[in-house]
Protein backbone atom coordinates (compact mmCIF):
# COMPACT_ATOMS: atom_id res chain seq x y z
CA UNK A 1 0.00 0.00 0.00
CA UNK A 2 1.07 3.55 -1.08
CA UNK A 3 1.77 5.88 1.92
CA UNK A 4 0.07 8.43 -0.67
CA UNK A 5 -3.24 5.91 -0.14
CA UNK A 6 -2.48 6.13 3.53
CA UNK A 7 -2.23 9.58 4.17
CA UNK A 8 -5.45 10.84 2.10
CA UNK A 9 -7.54 8.36 3.65
CA UNK A 10 -6.09 9.08 7.17
CA UNK A 11 -6.74 12.71 6.16
CA UNK A 12 -10.16 12.39 5.06
CA UNK A 13 -11.15 10.24 8.76
CA UNK A 14 -10.09 13.60 10.28
CA UNK A 15 -12.49 15.79 8.69
CA UNK A 16 -15.09 13.59 9.82
CA UNK A 17 -16.66 15.49 12.97
CA UNK A 18 -17.75 14.75 16.40
CA UNK A 19 -21.08 13.57 16.38
CA UNK A 20 -21.34 12.06 12.76
CA UNK A 21 -20.19 8.95 11.57
CA UNK A 22 -19.13 7.84 7.58
CA UNK A 23 -18.90 4.55 6.05
CA UNK A 24 -15.87 2.56 5.22
CA UNK A 25 -16.82 3.19 1.06
CA UNK A 26 -17.62 6.42 1.86
CA UNK A 27 -14.13 7.31 3.47
CA UNK A 28 -12.77 5.41 0.07
CA UNK A 29 -14.96 7.61 -2.07
CA UNK A 30 -13.93 10.87 -0.38
CA UNK A 31 -10.17 10.14 -0.34
CA UNK A 32 -10.63 9.52 -3.75
CA UNK A 33 -9.76 5.75 -3.81
CA UNK A 34 -13.81 4.63 -4.48
CA UNK A 35 -14.16 0.82 -4.29
CA UNK A 36 -11.66 0.53 -1.29
CA UNK A 37 -13.42 0.11 1.70
CA UNK A 38 -11.50 -2.64 2.75
CA UNK A 39 -8.43 -0.55 2.39
CA UNK A 40 -9.80 1.89 4.44
CA UNK A 41 -10.53 -1.03 7.22
CA UNK A 42 -7.00 -2.06 7.20
CA UNK A 43 -5.32 1.06 7.98
CA UNK A 44 -7.70 1.68 10.41
CA UNK A 45 -6.91 -1.29 12.42
CA UNK A 46 -3.46 0.29 12.80
CA UNK A 47 -3.74 4.37 13.89
CA UNK A 48 -3.70 5.83 17.15
CA UNK A 49 -6.47 7.21 18.92
CA UNK A 50 -5.36 10.82 17.18
CA UNK A 51 -6.93 9.56 14.17
CA UNK A 52 -10.84 9.50 15.44
CA UNK A 53 -11.42 5.77 13.84
CA UNK A 54 -14.28 5.14 15.55
CA UNK A 55 -16.24 7.55 13.24
CA UNK A 56 -15.92 4.78 10.31
CA UNK A 57 -19.06 2.08 10.51
CA UNK A 58 -20.07 -0.36 7.83
CA UNK A 59 -22.29 0.27 5.02
CA UNK A 60 -25.30 -0.79 6.46
CA UNK A 61 -24.97 0.99 10.22
CA UNK A 62 -23.16 -1.67 12.03
CA UNK A 63 -20.55 -1.67 14.22
CA UNK A 64 -17.63 -4.00 12.68
CA UNK A 65 -16.11 -6.38 15.14
CA UNK A 66 -12.17 -6.33 16.06
CA UNK A 67 -9.71 -8.62 17.63
CA UNK A 68 -10.43 -6.51 20.87
CA UNK A 69 -14.07 -6.09 20.30
CA UNK A 70 -16.76 -3.36 19.34
CA UNK A 71 -17.07 -2.03 23.08
CA UNK A 72 -14.27 0.62 22.62
CA UNK A 73 -15.73 2.24 19.07
CA UNK A 74 -19.61 1.98 20.76
CA UNK A 75 -18.44 3.72 24.25
CA UNK A 76 -16.68 6.71 22.02
CA UNK A 77 -19.45 7.10 19.59
CA UNK A 78 -21.95 7.58 22.57
CA UNK A 79 -19.39 9.73 24.27
CA UNK A 80 -19.94 12.08 21.32
CA UNK A 81 -24.24 11.83 21.40
CA UNK A 82 -24.12 9.43 18.85
CA UNK A 83 -26.78 6.40 20.20
CA UNK A 84 -25.76 3.02 18.84
CA UNK A 85 -28.72 0.45 19.16
CA UNK A 86 -27.56 -3.25 18.49
CA UNK A 87 -24.60 -2.43 17.72
CA UNK A 88 -25.98 -0.10 14.52
CA UNK A 89 -25.91 3.77 14.27
CA UNK A 90 -29.03 5.63 12.76
CA UNK A 91 -26.73 6.90 9.32
CA UNK A 92 -29.97 8.70 8.36
CA UNK A 93 -29.39 10.41 11.78
CA UNK A 94 -25.83 10.75 11.82
CA UNK A 95 -24.19 10.31 8.32
CA UNK A 96 -21.36 13.13 7.46
CA UNK A 97 -22.50 15.10 4.46
CA UNK A 98 -19.42 17.12 3.33
CA UNK A 99 -21.94 18.98 0.81
CA UNK A 100 -23.52 20.51 3.98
Amino acid sequence: MSDQRREAIIETVKLIPAGQVATYGQVAQLAGYPGCARLVGKILSGVSDEVPWHRIIRADGSIAERAYGQLDQIEKLRAEGIPVLRNRVNLVEFQFNPLV
